[in-house]
């Protein structure tokens, strides 16, 4: 199956438990291997909502990918989350 760039840009990402994610906003190609290396992520609190963020995925970490949604490994948002309190313990401690 081939998916292009305009099929991929903007699909549902959600876990392997079906914990939405947010939407492919970019990738990054690996021009020596001519492969994906990883997706960037827009990560919303509610789905078009105004505050997001960005999350990078390897290209290991995705399980499947379809014309509807591309499915990733459970642990990506639960390291992400962890990433991000102590970046937030880090700051607090210094102000």
């Amino acid at each position: 199956m081939l998916i292009n760039s305009e099929q991929l840009i903007g699909l549902k990402v959600e876990t392997e438990s079906v914990e939405y994610v947010g939407r492919v906003q970019s990738l990054d190609l690996d021009i020596e291997s001519q492969s994906v290396r990883s997706y960037h992520i827009k990560r919303s609190l509610l789905e078009g909502g105004m505050f997001t963020d960005e999350l990078i995925v390897h290209q290991k970490q995705v399980v499947s990918i379809t014309s509807e949604k591309m499915v990733v490994v459970d642990n990506v948002v639960k390291y992400q989350e962890k990433v991000e309190k102590k970046v937030f313990v880090g700051t607090q401690a210094e102000v």
